[in-house]
């Protein structure tokens, strides 16, 4: 018999009849544990995903406002030399 296991393909092959049905459910228990390991996987990849996505829109955020900031300190410089480049003209 233990040749016979050991040649065998499967081990339903060496299990006695009455021990089949309990090989069947635990085979059946590591098929769903295998299932959800692979979509707590997929999940995980979206979540990261998200993520990832989110941190782009976010710096992409930061670089507008940055801009927005640097107009209107390029906006400010230009209405302070106004009344210097007046005064300039009015000397001239």
């Amino acid at each position: 018999m233990r040749e016979l296991c050991r040649l065998s393909a499967t081990v339903a092959s060496c299990l006695p009849i009455s021990g089949r049905p309990l090989l069947r459910q635990v085979e059946a228990q590591l098929a769903d544990v295998r299932g959800q390991i692979d979509q707590d996987v997929r999940n995980a990849l979206l979540d990261l995903k998200s993520s990832s996505d989110q941190v782009e829109v976010a710096q992409s955020s930061v670089m507008g406002d940055e801009n927005v900031i640097a107009a209107i300190l390029n906006g400010m410089r230009t209405l302070d030399a106004r009344p210097v480049e007046s005064e300039l003209r009015g000397v001239r």
